[in-house]
Order: C-alpha cells, then sequence, then structure tokens
C-alpha cells in the first residue's frame, strides 16, 4: 500500500488541451418593489416566502417535507408531512436537527465556516426544505426549471442546511435554476443501531437519515412544478458525507426507479469515506457494549434490547441523548452512529458492488479535491504533517474512490464525468499555504457563497481575486448544464464523457495554479495502476476493521 500511495502522490497528468473558461455576464441586480408571488400551495400546505428583489430570486425557508421526528416518532422511519392548516410562515430559517459534535469537529467546521446552530435552534421537528427560484419560474417565462438539490454533509453526526455558505440566491440566479436544500436526521436520531430497532426495520432499511434524503426526493418531485420546477429533472448534488449518501442512494436504487435524474458526488465516493464516516459495527447489535447499549445505560434505559428499553429511549430528552453520546464518544471514539449495512440504503461491500456495476444507472459527475486530507491535520501550522497527511489518505479516501466509482460507471455504460479541483484561494486557507484544496474547498465556490475575509475569522479581511469568481462562476455554470441535461449538458460545454479508457481516462483540471482555466487531461497509466493497488487494498482494511469492531 504504500508504494502505491506514494506512485499516485507522484502521478502526473499529461494535459492533452487547456481552454480558458467562459464567464457568462451578472445579470444587474433588480431593486424594485417586492412582487406578489410568495405564496406557493404544497403538499405540505400554502407557505409564505420572500421576493429578494436585488436578485430576482423567490425564496422559501423552512417548509415541512416530513412529520416530527420526536417523542414517540423517533427512532422511527420518516413520513411525507401531512397538509396543515392556514398559511406557513417561511421567512425565516427553521429549526436544524440535534448535532453530535466532538471539540475537534467542531474546531474544523467552525475553521470552514460551517458554524453550526446552537442547541437553542435544534428541534427533532426538523424536516424542511429551503427552496430558491429564479423570477422567470414564478413568471411563468422560462418554463420548467432543472433542479439542484443539495445534500450537506457532517460524518452523518453534525450538519445544517441554514449556514450562509448554503444560501442558494445567488445560484439560482446567476444560472436560472431551482435550488433546494434539507436537514435531515443524524447520529443515533438517524442511525440507532438497537436491536430493536433495526429488527422491526429490516425489510426498508434501518438508516433514517438516508431514508430522509427518499422522502425528500419524493417531497420534491411532488411540488416541484408548484414552484416552476421540472419534476423530471432534479439533481442531487452534495459534499462529503452528503455525497456519500448521494453514492449510497445510486447502489440502493439498482433496478429500481430514480427520482434523481442526475447525481454529483463530490469528495464523498462512499466506497472512499464509508471507512470514516459509516459505523464500524456491521451487526450484533444486542450485543451488551453496543453503541446503542452504552449510551441507553448511561441515561437510565439499561440493556436490554427490548420494547421497553426503545420506549424509555424515546422519552429521553433530545439534549440529554446528544450529551451522553458525546460523553461516551469522549470516552471511547468507538461511541458513533453512523449507517450501517442494512442491505437496502447501505451496503457491506461497496467497491465489488461497484466493480460488478450494481447501481442506478443515472448520469453522473464525480469528483474530488486536490488536497483533500490536509483539513484533518493535527494543526495547519505544521506543513510537514500536512503534507504527509495529504500523501497518505488524501488518494486512499478521494482520489482513488472517486477515479474507481468513475470508471465503473463509464464501463458500464452510463454518462459520466469526473473533475479534480485545485483551487486554493486565501479566505479558505486563511494564512496556511500547505493546506491547498482541502476537503469542503469546492462547496461554497457551488454557491457562490464564498466571503471577502477567512472562512473561519469574519475579522480577518481578504481581497476577492477576479480569477476566484470567474472559477466559481464557472462551476456554477458547468453544474446547471449537467443538471438541465445530464445526458449532453456537459459534452456540449466540450467537457467529454470519462470514457475509461486503458491509457487513461479524460479528467477536467479545474483552477490549476489559482488560475481561471480548465484542463481537460488525461491521467497517466501510472495513476490509475497506483489506484487499481490502493482501491482493493482500502476495502481489505474496511472489512477487516468492521468484522474486528463487530465483535466488541
Amino acid at each position: 500500500m504504500r508504494l502505491s500511495l506514494f506512485v499516485l502522490a507522484a502521478a502526473s497528468l499529461l494535459a492533452t488541451g487547456a481552454s480558458s473558461l467562459s464567464i457568462p455576464s451578472t445579470r444587474p441586480l433588480d431593486t424594485r418593489a417586492a412582487e406578489p408571488l410568495t405564496t406557493v400551495d404544497t403538499t405540505s400546505g400554502r407557505a409564505q416566502g420572500v421576493y429578494l428583489a436585488d436578485s430576482r430570486v423567490y425564496r422559501w425557508l423552512g417548509i415541512p417535507y416530513g412529520e416530527d421526528t420526536g417523542g414517540a416518532a423517533r427512532f422511527t422511519p420518516s413520513v411525507l408531512a401531512a397538509r396543515r392548516e392556514g398559511v406557513i410562515d417561511a421567512s425565516q430559517a427553521a429549526f436544524s436537527c440535534p448535532s453530535v459534535q466532538s471539540a475537534s469537529s467542531y474546531a474544523k467546521l467552525a475553521f470552514t465556516g460551517q458554524q453550526i446552530d446552537p442547541p437553542s435552534r435544534w428541534s427533532e421537528d426538523c424536516l424542511r426544505v429551503n427552496i430558491w427560484v429564479p423570477e422567470s419560474a414564478r413568471k411563468g417565462t422560462g418554463g420548467s426549471k432543472a433542479i439542484l438539490l443539495w445534500v450537506y454533509g457532517g460524518s452523518h453526526n453534525t450538519g445544517t442546511a441554514t449556514i450562509p455558505l448554503y444560501n442558494g440566491a445567488n445560484l439560482a440566479q446567476n444560472e436560472d435554476v431551482i435550488v433546494i436544500t434539507f436537514a435531515y436526521r443524524h447520529s443515533i436520531f438517524a442511525n440507532p443501531l438497537s436491536d430493536y430497532v433495526t429488527k422491526q426495520n429490516s425489510e426498508k432499511g434501518w438508516n433514517f437519515g438516508l431514508r430522509d434524503l427518499d422522502l425528500v426526493l419524493e417531497w420534491t418531485q411532488k411540488n416541484a412544478a408548484q414552484f416552476g420546477g421540472d419534476a423530471d429533472r432534479i439533481t442531487l448534488f452534495g459534499g462529503s458525507s452528503g455525497s456519500t449518501m448521494i453514492d449510497a442512494y445510486s447502489f440502493s436504487h439498482y433496478n429500481k426507479p430514480s427520482r434523481a435524474a442526475g447525481l454529483i458526488i463530490s469528495s464523498g465516493a462512499v466506497a472512499g469515506l464509508e471507512i470514516a464516516t459509516g459505523t464500524k459495527s456491521i451487526g450484533n447489535f444486542g450485543r451488551p457494549f453496543s453503541e446503542w447499549n452504552t449510551v441507553a445505560d448511561a441515561v437510565g434505559c439499561g440493556k436490554a434490547n427490548d420494547q421497553k428499553q426503545f420506549k424509555c429511549m424515546q422519552q429521553v430528552p433530545m439534549l440529554t441523548l446528544v450529551d451522553a453520546v458525546v460523553a461516551a464518544n469522549a470516552r471511547d471514539n468507538k461511541i458513533q452512529f453512523g449507517p450501517t449495512p442494512d442491505g437496502q440504503t447501505w451496503f457491506a461491500n461497496y467497491a465489488t458492488r461497484s466493480n460488478l456495476g450494481l447501481f442506478a444507472k443515472v448520469p453522473t459527475l464525480i469528483g474530488s479535491n486536490s488536497d483533500e486530507a490536509t483539513l484533518f491535520a493535527d494543526s495547519p501550522s505544521n506543513t510537514a504533517v500536512v503534507v504527509l497527511s495529504n500523501l497518505a489518505f488524501t488518494p486512499l479516501l478521494w482520489t482513488c474512490p472517486a477515479l474507481a466509482g468513475a470508471a465503473d460507471r463509464a464501463r458500464a455504460g452510463v454518462p459520466t464525468w469526473r473533475y479534480l479541483y485545485k483551487g486554493a484561494w486565501e479566505d479558505f486557507t486563511q494564512g496556511y499555504p500547505a493546506l491547498g484544496s482541502y476537503h469542503f474547498a469546492e462547496c461554497p465556490m457551488l454557491f457562490g457563497t464564498f466571503p471577502a475575509h477567512y472562512l473561519g475569522d469574519p475579522s480577518h479581511a481578504v481581497t476577492i481575486p477576479q480569477a476566484q469568481n470567474d472559477v466559481s462562476r464557472w462551476m456554477q455554470g458547468a453544474w446547471a448544464a449537467f443538471a438541465r441535461d445530464p445526458q449532453n449538458g456537459l459534452t456540449q460545454m466540450g467537457w467529454q464523457q470519462y470514457d475509461n479508457n486503458l491509457l487513461g481516462s479524460r479528467l477536467a483540471v479545474i483552477a490549476d495554479g489559482n488560475k481561471a482555466n480548465v484542463t481537460y487531461s488525461r491521467s497517466t497509466v501510472i495513476d490509475q495502476a497506483g489506484c487499481s493497488l490502493e482501491v482493493p487494498v482500502s476495502g481489505v482494511l474496511v472489512g477487516v476493521q468492521q468484522n474486528i469492531a463487530s465483535l466488541w
């Protein structure tokens, strides 16, 4: 494995052509008075949003797509929100789902500008959508719009759709598409790992956060036309564990109808990140010192693994349960609640299933950043550790899984495109240039929400170079082109499909050297050979780790 890591890190790209980015001009700001078309009749009820005159975008925040998941509904599958009487106030952000964060994860999120809401803004009644609609869709002058549905990351333990970096107005305005973000359950609330719960939900799957994704797709398809959207052109896009959810969705919908017409998997191919974001235990949920029983015993519900224990856990106050998970993980980092293989929503053998083509045959855009692992080094100021972390873990967890996922889909005849993002702007690196294009660095570029200051320090102003704006606009345009026409949109931009050629497959390298260009290159034979060794080795390690942990 060390040899393949070295080979992969040393491999170069043989450029076969480069072009400057073609950047459309930004539409002029519109400061007219608010429009009256802010009320929409949805399956959840009539929702009143707002009109953002400066961007010509209509916005709705916090419309319920699922029912309350607290109380007797805790640790159960989400259900579609019932229609409500009166008018839903969709002018303000709704509550976030409860998060479970260690001090380390909080620091990483703060550094990247992902400060989640405080506990006072958490609720288990959190299954809500936020929608940004371009003016032309509401005026009826632009036809049915393509929809980009964002799935945020957070290692399946934390995250929220409410942070400013996920504001969809800029993307909706610039590309004339509908942008939707949504909240889903995390940690123990999404993946309880209870012997009782898993037996009760074996038929359709017990990873409830992943089932929330299915539910929001159903809601979006049912309501798309009411916002001027096209129910048949919904593209999922996301980052980190959000992308693992999208990738997992692909596998869970093999030989099943897909509500998503396109999939964009950014920095989160599930075959790579299952070791980092999934839970280590793959069975034996009833063992005395399981994750579930450890927490249940700590809050006074015991270890009986029966219905009485389950009912007790449903009655524990939300924040008491969060604190118990955090405390248990602080004592033993095996105590985490991520997805586990249920054979429905999450699987134990992703690399094998991918190689066999057992995924939905849906057009896919997949990629990663050049320096993913640097964010997770202990200290960004220790350049040597940062560089070594990148060499050791970026290929294993991100680059090679993205390559393998793209190659497997191309071989199966799925229209597939692959990218490598290399932008490393000052407001992201924040005085630590060795961080490069780290994990999450592409996300604010897609939304056009990168600030003129450090992501983690608003007091430290920076000057945004024109190249950064241009790259952001090009990425928005590419993602929107894919959403509008998943089969042909990117090809029409000059970005050829990933062709799985043995001499190297086509790859879009974005913002190399912080320049406003994209280079269409072919990865070398050495690069592909390195990953052909790396991916099977990583798969074996995941399996060994999971099997050992299941005996604990």
